[in-house]
């Protein structure tokens, strides 16, 4: 995994191999965060990445100065990795270790930003049920952005919110927002 902008800007990270992960790849990282530089000013945001795993769209993100960035993620592995990456960078991150479901539920907190890569094998009604509940739990406003990276075989076009699909290989992103599209 490598960075791709701001001040760790080409730095790589090392991704233990025993992670149960599937990461983003740099060139699908890359586009996005292209896209989302028209949408997005950095600075300041409140970032939320869901199914974390390795960190990348998180991390990406403090590297363009987000001002805070929580990590959602379940697995042991992924959540130790994630404490020596902070740990590493000197970063503030907040990583908690829960059901994402659970957390999009019950959340109090709401952000800027949000990203989520959950596995590829997810059923199409938890798709849409974890877009619903970012939707309606987790965005801060109208102008706050989610990023939802599925498998292109999934359709999210007609669910209110989305406004652009981009796709990379086998992997697409949907974005959404609280507007009706």
């Amino acid at each position: 995994m490598r960075f791709i902008s701001g001040k760790f800007g080409s730095r790589k990270l090392i991704i233990p191999k025993h992670l149960p992960i599937r990461p983003t790849t740099d060139i699908a990282k890359e586009a996005v965060f292209n896209t989302l530089n028209n949408l997005v000013n950095f600075q300041e945001l409140s970032v939320l990445d869901l199914f974390s795993g390795s960190g990348s769209l998180g991390l990406e993100c403090i590297s363009r100065g987000a001002g805070t960035t929580t990590f959602i993620e379940k697995n042991r592995k992924c959540t130790q990795h994630l404490k020596q990456i902070n740990k590493l960078l000197k970063t503030e991150a907040k990583i908690i270790s829960t059901d994402v479901f659970k957390f999009i539920k019950s959340s109090e907190y709401k952000f800027d930003l949000v990203f989520a890569d959950p596995p590829y094998n997810l059923e199409k009604k938890h798709y849409l049920l974890l877009i619903e509940n970012v939707i309606k739990n987790i965005l801060k406003n109208d102008e706050s952005i989610f990023v939802l990276e599925h498998y292109k075989n999934f359709d999210f076009k007609s669910i209110k919110g989305f406004f652009k699909l981009k796709n990379y290989g086998d992997c697409s992103f949907s974005f959404f927002n609280q507007k009706s599209g």
